[in-house]
């Protein structure tokens, strides 16, 4: 009996170390937290709303920049807040 090419396959996964898991659930749960909070600020114009969109905006630039300032972030950053605040409110 010949073995052939796809007689036998292996899956391999590379395993995530726990604080990067933690680090993009964070992220995750910021980035939902910021919409709410500037939705909430848009239609409210309550001071305390917008002060609260804009603490959790900072949260979010320092965990999507990561202690990083390479200038090819600041446009990534730039494209994905126009989307996160623009262009998912409607398709949600």
């Amino acid at each position: 009996m010949e073995v052939g090419l796809f007689d036998e396959v292996k899956v391999v996964r590379r395993l995530i170390p726990d604080e990067e898991q933690l680090a993009e659930i964070e992220f995750n749960e910021t980035q939902i937290a910021f919409a709410n909070a500037k939705a909430k600020a848009a239609t409210t114009k309550e001071p305390a709303d917008a002060e609260e969109a804009q603490e959790l905006e900072v949260k979010l630039v320092n965990l999507f920049f990561a202690g990083s300032s390479n200038p090819v972030l600041q446009k990534a950053w730039a494209a994905y807040r126009s989307r996160l605040l623009y262009h998912n409110r409607a398709e949600s």
